[in-house]
C-alpha cells in the first residue's frame, strides 16, 4: 500500500469521525451569570436553536417518581416553567412524564453521585412534548440553592448548529459511499496484485506443531500472575482447570480457541493483530492493518445503535420494570448473578462437541419468557457477550434493550445484591 492510499485512508476516518456531531446544551442561571453543561435526553423534545427560559421550580416530592403536589392549572401556565429533579428511585422517563403532568414546560435531572459523568437519559418518546437535560450533581445542587421561581430566571440554549432529517440523510449516505468506494478499491487492487505475482490468496496459518510448542498453563483463580479473565475468542469467563495457551505478545486465550484461530485463519494475536514472524511478507502485514480498519469503521456506522447503562442505571431501570437477562452459561449464573425478583438466564454460547457456539435458539428462548415490548437490561460476566446479545435482540425489533456496561462484576463492584444458587 501507498503513502498516497494510507493517507487517503486517513483522511476518510477524520472524515466519519467529524461527521458525528457530539450533541450537548448549557444550563445557564441569571441570577449567578452561571452556566452549566447537560446532556440532552434521548427521547424528549429537543432545544430549538433560540433556547428556552422560564422560572425554576424544586419538584415535590424532589425525585418525581409519582404526581407532583405542585401542580399547575391551565391558567396558571402563561409563564414558562422548569422542574428541578433528582436521580434515582425511577427511571428517567417517569420522572419526565410527572413532571409534564403537571403543567411544566422543561424538565432539568441532576446527578444524585459526585463526580458521576453526564448521561443521555433513555426512555420511550411518546406523548413526550417538553424538552429534558441532565446535569451534574454539582450544578443541580447549585440550581436547587438559587431558585426562586422568577420569570426567566433560567435558560437551557442549545449552541450547536440546526439539524434536520436532510442533513442526517446526507451525511448517512456519503458514509455509506465512501465506506463502500474504499472497501470495493481495496479489494480490486489486492486481487490484481495477487494475480499478478501469483501468490496464494488464502491466509497463511500456523503449523499445528508449532502451536503446541507455544507455553500453556492451568488456569486459577487464585493465581494473580494472570492478565485477564475473560478468552476474548469465545468471550466466555475462565474457569478453574481450563487449559490456556499464552501468545508471544503475552495475550492468553483458551487453549482449544486460539490453537483454531492460528491454524485456521492467521498468524496474529486476535487482540492486537500483532504479527508472531512466520515466514510473513509486508504486503501480507498491510493487509491486516486495513481488515482492522474496516473491522473498526464498520463496527462504529450507525447501523444498530445502543446504549449502555451502569450498574446503578440499570438497577433503577429494573425497578421501574425492566427484566434483568443474564445471557451467561447456566453454571456461571449459578456461582452468582444480580439479586433480583425479574431475572433470568438464557445462554448466548453453548458447548458443543465443536466447542463454544452462539445458541441458535437464543431469541426463540427470549420471546418464550418475554415479549419485544418488555424492558431488558442484558448482562453477562464483564460486559462482552452482553453487547452482542443486545445488537442481537434490537435487530430483532425487541424495543426497549439496555446492555449493562461491565457486566455481574461491576454490579458486585458497586456494592449491589448478588446471589448464588445452591
Amino acid at each position: 500500500m501507498s503513502t498516497a492510499a494510507a493517507k487517503a485512508l486517513a483522511g476518510i476516518l477524520v472524515f466519519v469521525s467529524y461527521s458525528v456531531r457530539l450533541t450537548y446544551a448549557i444550563v445557564h442561571l441569571k441570577s449567578l451569570s452561571a452556566s452549566f453543561i447537560d446532556a440532552p435526553a434521548r427521547f424528549a423534545v429537543s432545544v430549538n436553536s433560540t433556547g428556552i427560559c422560564g422560572a425554576l421550580h424544586l419538584a415535590d416530592p424532589l425525585e418525581a417518581c409519582s404526581s407532583l403536589l405542585n401542580r399547575f392549572r391551565s391558567q396558571e401556565i402563561d409563564t414558562i416553567k422548569f422542574a428541578l429533579i433528582i436521580r434515582g428511585k425511577c427511571a428517567f422517563e417517569d420522572k419526565v412524564r410527572n413532571a409534564q403532568d403537571a403543567g411544566f414546560h422543561a424538565v432539568i435531572v441532576y446527578d444524585d453521585r459526585d463526580k458521576g459523568n453526564l448521561v443521555s437519559m433513555i426512555g420511550n418518546s411518546q406523548g413526550i412534548w417538553v424538552p429534558a437535560v441532565f446535569v451534574s450533581k454539582a450544578a443541580g445542587e447549585t440550581l436547587k440553592i438559587y431558585a426562586q421561581g422568577q420569570e426567566g430566571e433560567c435558560c437551557i440554549i442549545n449552541p450547536s448548529f440546526p439539524e434536520s432529517a436532510w442533513t442526517v440523510m446526507v451525511i448517512s449516505f456519503i458514509s455509506l459511499l465512501v465506506i463502500a468506494t474504499v472497501v470495493l478499491t481495496f479489494f480490486l487492487t489486492r486481487n490484481r496484485r495477487l494475480n499478478q505475482r501469483g501468490t496464494n490468496p488464502h491466509r497463511p496459518s500456523v503449523d499445528a506443531k508449532l502451536v503446541e510448542v507455544l507455553p500453556c498453563f492451568t488456569f486459577s483463580q487464585a493465581c494473580e500472575c494472570r492478565v485477564g479473565d475473560t478468552c476474548s475468542i469465545c468471550l466466555e469467563d475462565y474457569k478453574d482447570g481450563e487449559r490456556l495457551r499464552v501468545l508471544p505478545c503475552q495475550h492468553e486465550f483458551h487453549a482449544s480457541c486460539v490453537d483454531s484461530w492460528l491454524t485456521k485463519w492467521g498468524t496474529f494475536c486476535p487482540v492486537t493483530f500483532f504479527l508472531h514472524q512466520i515466514n510473513l511478507t509486508a504486503e501480507f502485514y498491510t493487509d491486516v492493518l486495513i481488515s482492522s480498519f474496516f473491522c473498526l469503521l464498520l463496527f462504529c456506522s450507525p447501523a444498530t445503535e445502543f446504549i449502555s447503562a451502569d450498574a446503578h442505571e440499570a438497577k433503577d431501570l429494573i425497578a421501574s420494570g425492566y427484566r434483568y437477562l443474564d445471557v451467561r452459561m447456566v453454571e456461571d449464573f449459578n456461582k452468582g448473578h444480580v439479586d433480583v425478583e425479574s431475572v433470568f438466564n438464557i445462554a448466548y454460547f453453548i458447548m458443543t462437541p465443536e466447542g463454544r457456539v452462539k445458541n441458535p435458539q437464543f431469541l426463540e428462548q427470549v420471546l418464550s419468557v418475554c415479549s419485544k415490548e418488555d424492558g431488558l437490561i442484558v448482562g453477562c460476566g464483564t460486559g462482552d457477550r452482553s453487547r452482542l446479545a443486545t445488537v442481537d435482540l434490537l435487530n430483532a425489533d425487541f424495543k426497549h434493550v439496555r446492555n449493562m456496561g461491565g457486566g455481574y462484576r461491576s454490579w458486585h463492584e458497586a456494592g449491589l445484591g448478588v446471589k448464588k444458587e445452591a
